[in-house]
C-alpha cells in the first residue's frame, strides 16, 4: 500500500511540475516575438539607412561625373579653337619674316647706290631708308608679338591636352568607382526588399505561433488541473484506506 500511494504521490508532484513549466509560456512567446521583431526591424532600419547612403554616393559621382565631362568638353572646345587658330598665325609669320628679307634686301640695294648717286638722288634714297628702317622695326615688332601668342597659345594647348587626359582619366574611375556602387546599391536594395519580406512573414508567423501557444497554454492548465483533482482525490482514498487498515 506505502508504494502505491508513493506512486500516486509522484504523479502527483511530476503534475505539478508540469503544470507551473507551462504557466505563463504564452508570455514568454511573446517576449520572443517582441524581441524577434526588434531585431528585424533593426536590421531593415540597417539596411535602409546603408541603401540611402548608396544612393547619395551614386547621386554625388553620377554629378561629378557630369562635371568632368562638362569640364572635358569645354577644354576639347578651346584646345580645338586653339588648333585651328595656331597655322594662319604661323603663316603670318613666315609672311612677316619673308616681307623682312625683302625689306633688308632693298635696304642693302639702296645702301650700295647711295655712294653712287648725286645729292638730290642721296636725299631721296635717305628717306628710302628711313622708311625701310621703320617698316622693319614694325615688322620686327609684330613678328615678336605674334610669336609670343603663340607661344602662349601653345602653352594654353599643351596645358588643356594635360588637363583633358587628366580629367578623362578622373571620369574612367568615377565611373569604375559609381558602376562599384551602383552593384552595392541593387544587393542592398534587394536585402532590404527580402527583410521586408520576411519581416511580414515573420509577423504572420509568430501571430499564429502566439495564438497557438495560448490555446495550447489554455489547454494545459484544464487538464493539468482536472488531472491533480482526480489524484488528489485518490491520494485521500489511499489516506482513508490506510487508517482503516492501520486499525
Amino acid at each position: 500500500m506505502d508504494v502505491e500511494r508513493e506512486a500516486l504521490i509522484s504523479v502527483k508532484l511530476a503534475l505539478g511540475t508540469f503544470q507551473s513549466e507551462i504557466a505563463g509560456i504564452a508570455n514568454t512567446a511573446a517576449s520572443r516575438r517582441a524581441g524577434c521583431e526588434a531585431d528585424c526591424e533593426y536590421q531593415i532600419q540597417d539596411t535602409q539607412y546603408k541603401v540611402e547612403v548608396l544612393e547619395e554616393e551614386v547621386k554625388r559621382l553620377s554629378d561629378r561625373i557630369a562635371e568632368l565631362e562638362k569640364r572635358i568638353e569645354d577644354d576639347e572646345y578651346r584646345e580645338h579653337k586653339i588648333s585651328e587658330a595656331l597655322p594662319p598665325l604661323y603663316d603670318k609669320v613666315d609672311h612677316m619674316k619673308y616681307q623682312l628679307q625683302e625689306l633688308s634686301a632693298a635696304e642693302a640695294r639702296i645702301r650700295n647706290n647711295l655712294g653712287r648717286a648725286d645729292e638730290d638722288s642721296r636725299d631721296a634714297m635717305e628717306d628710302q631708308l628711313a622708311d625701310i628702317r621703320e617698316m622693319e622695326s614694325s615688322l620686327m615688332t609684330a613678328i615678336h608679338d605674334t610669336e609670343d601668342r603663340i607661344s602662349d597659345m601653345e602653352a594654353e594647348k599643351t596645358r588643356l591636352i594635360s588637363e583633358i587626359n587628366e580629367l578623362s582619366y578622373e571620369k574612367s574611375e568615377t565611373e569604375n568607382q559609381l558602376e562599384q556602387t551602383k552593384k552595392r546599391l541593387y544587393r542592398y536594395q534587394d536585402k532590404l526588399q527580402r527583410l521586408k519580406t520576411a519581416g511580414n512573414r515573420l509577423k504572420d508567423d509568430f501571430d499564429a505561433y502566439v495564438a497557438a501557444v495560448e490555446q495550447f497554454e489554455n489547454i494545459s492548465d484544464a487538464s493539468a488541473a482536472q488531472k491533480q483533482l482526480v489524484l488528489t482525490q485518490c491520494i485521500s482514498l489511499v489516506d482513508e484506506m490506510e487508517s482503516v487498515f492501520g486499525r
